[in-house]
Order: C-alpha cells, then sequence, then structure tokens
C-alpha cells in the first residue's frame, strides 16, 4: 500500500446554517445548499491516517467557524496540530485590496489551513523560506488556490502527494474527489478504500 508524505485535505463542512436561496439576485448562499456535506464525525471517520507515511504532514483546510472542530479531526487522523496558514483572499481586479465576504461579525475575507504533522520533518525539509500567509483573490466556492500545495512541494520535493476532495488534477500527486478528473463521481470512502487495498488510482493526463 502507499504511503503519503503530504496530505491535503479540504473537507465538505456542514455548517448547518440555514441559508436561503436569494431569488432576487441568483445568490445561493451556504455550503449546505451547493454540494453534498459530510458531519464531523463523519469526516473524523476517514482513514486518512491509515495513508500517513511515518513521517508526513497534513495541510487541513478548515473554515474559521470550524476551528475547533477541524483540531479534533486533525487528532482523530493521528496529526499533531504544528502551525496555521491563512490565504488572505484579495479582491480579483485589486490585489491591494481585501475581498469583501460575508459574515455575521465581520466579513470574512480570509480561510485557515492547520498544519499538522506526523513523526519527524526537520531532516527533509529542503526550503525553510515558504511563507505562512499568502494573498491570492477569491475564487469560485469551495475552489483554493495553489499557493499552498507549491509551497508543500518546494518544501519536501521528494515526498508523495495526496489530495483528498480535490476538484482537479494536479501533477505529481493522486487527487481523489466526486470532481476530481482522477475519481470523478466516486464517493471518497470509496476512493480511499481503493487506496488502502494497494490499488492505483489511475493518472489524469492534462497536468497541472
Amino acid at each position: 500500500m502507499k504511503k503519503f508524505g503530504l496530505i491535503v485535505a479540504d473537507p465538505p463542512w456542514s455548517f448547518n446554517d440555514k441559508l436561503k436561496y436569494e431569488k432576487q439576485d441568483a445568490t445561493v448562499r451556504g455550503a449546505d445548499m451547493m454540494y453534498p456535506t459530510l458531519s464531523i464525525p463523519a469526516i473524523a471517520d476517514l482513514p486518512v491516517g491509515e495513508l500517513a507515511a511515518e513521517n508526513s504532514l497534513l495541510a487541513l483546510w478548515v473554515p474559521s467557524s470550524h476551528l475547533t472542530n477541524g483540531l479534533k479531526v486533525m487528532e482523530a487522523w493521528g496529526f499533531t496540530y504544528k502551525q496555521l496558514w491563512i490565504w488572505a483572499k484579495t479582491q480579483k481586479h485589486d490585489r491591494s485590496k481585501l475581498a469583501f465576504g460575508m459574515g455575521r461579525l465581520a466579513r470574512n475575507c480570509h480561510e485557515p489551513c492547520l498544519i499538522g504533522i506526523k513523526g519527524k520533518y526537520t531532516k527533509e525539509l529542503a526550503n525553510r523560506s515558504q511563507r505562512n500567509v499568502f494573498l491570492h483573490p477569491s475564487l469560485p466556492h469551495s475552489s483554493k488556490p495553489e499557493d499552498l500545495q507549491n509551497s508543500l512541494d518546494t518544501m519536501f520535493p521528494e515526498r508523495a502527494g495526496l489530495e483528498i476532495f480535490a476538484r482537479r488534477a494536479r501533477l505529481g500527486w493522486t487527487c481523489i474527489g466526486n470532481e476530481s478528473p482522477q475519481t470523478m463521481g466516486e464517493d471518497v470512502r470509496d476512493s480511499l478504500k481503493t487506496l488502502l487495498e494497494g490499488k492505483p488510482i489511475e493518472d489524469d493526463p492534462l497536468p497541472w
């Protein structure tokens, strides 16, 4: 069974925020209305830790309102929290200005990513100059910029990468998720089972 030294996960967190479809401006609000979500226990039960190498790093995208749940999921997967990375969202046509997002208290313009480790990492760390904050314009709902994985590949160029709940392919990575070209339409739990059984996930021919 292949083990992975870099794991990036962007789970479909359930918010249960009851945000409704706004007919007057055709705006859909709330993750639960845009794609199937998973409960916290269901996310924590995913066998991610079984696919992690002895020395590995987990990057877990977590909405601000789910930070405590994110830490619980990280622990359930066998990782120890190490650092917080931040995607600061900017306006599309002016990166000097922060985006204007949703929020009942303050307008959200960032997305956190929890970094956890398993085993040791310092000996394999090839680059120590990467920053834990990056600026990138807002993207369509749930999409993430490539900055995070670009940094991880620079830091750990020899490690095999696995992305869970991926929405596109990435060159050199195994990307699973029901929107990933490698596992299109497949439940991520079935894809994880395939990997645990030692079966390969077919590479997508398109580079990223």
